[in-house]
């Protein structure tokens, strides 16, 4: 897959409507590693934190094509609307909230290998943290998490860790594509790419970046994607909010 076109994917509003595109990607990516190595005796596998009801995720497509995976959402109607959904599939679906400590054991409870092939997290607040967590005894080929547009590149912002705080419909959530990078490199990744309307962003493991994308662009001033959050409608902070942010270091 020719590095070049990592650099803006485009948003798909369609049947998996938030990100139809990232699934794709991913699935491409990491299907063609599969297939230059057919002596691996286990199916692709996924986690995506935060899944919702199964409807509109990152990661239904690849259900769907047989891959492996574990779907962790905390709104039990939502879970269990994506149980019904995943049906008779290879996909566990865990009505738990997820936190930087209890994340690791929740993928270990489930039988998460530790070298997965793709981990998404869309949590609205602590995906920094969650990542840092899960990153410290897990090793995905490929992770997809939420970056906060707002905080343009040079801005190093992370949400402060308090537990129990939920998103409050402002700007102030998440951490910044720099914050996000930085922790990437400590966990031996790349950024690859952010998706057109500038929610999700792309990190792979260094081994798979020189194998499979070697030469790809990795920085972040060249890759990030300013907001387009359709207004007041995208769950994300509409663009007339102001509210300022903070430079700050994320707790140890």
């Amino acid at each position: 897959m020719p590095w070049a076109r990592l650099r803006g994917i485009t948003f798909v509003a369609g049947t998996y409507a938030i990100a139809a595109a990232e699934a794709v990607w991913s699935a491409g990516v990491l299907a063609f590693e599969r297939r230059r190595h057919r002596r691996w005796e286990r199916p692709n596998s996924f986690v995506e934190v935060a899944a919702g009801d199964g409807h509109e995720n990152n990661t239904r497509r690849l259900a769907e094509a047989g891959w492996s995976g574990l779907w962790v959402e905390a709104d039990r109607p939502s879970a269990e609307e994506a149980a019904r959904i995943v049906g008779s599939r290879d996909v566990t679906v865990e009505c738990v909230t997820v936190t930087p400590d209890s994340a690791p054991g929740i993928l270990e409870r489930a039988g998460v290998p530790v070298e997965l092939d793709l981990l998404v997290i869309d949590l609205d607040g602590v995906d920094y943290y969650v990542w840092r967590s899960i990153g410290r005894r897990y090793h995905p080929r490929v992770v997809v998490i939420e970056y906060n547009a707002s905080a343009t590149p040079g801005v190093l912002w992370v949400q402060r860790h308090r537990p129990g705080r939920f998103w409050d419909g402002s700007r102030r959530f998440g951490a910044s594509l720099d914050a996000l990078n930085e922790l990437a490199a400590t966990l031996g990744y790349s950024l690859v790419g952010c998706e057109s309307h500038g929610a999700n962003a792309f990190f792979v493991r260094n081994d798979v970046v020189a194998e499979r994308l070697p030469g790809a662009e990795t920085r972040v001033s060249r890759l990030y994607r300013s907001p387009k959050y359709r207004g007041d409608h995208f769950g994300h902070p509409c663009r007339r909010d102001r509210s300022g942010l903070n430079r700050y270091e994320p707790r140890p």
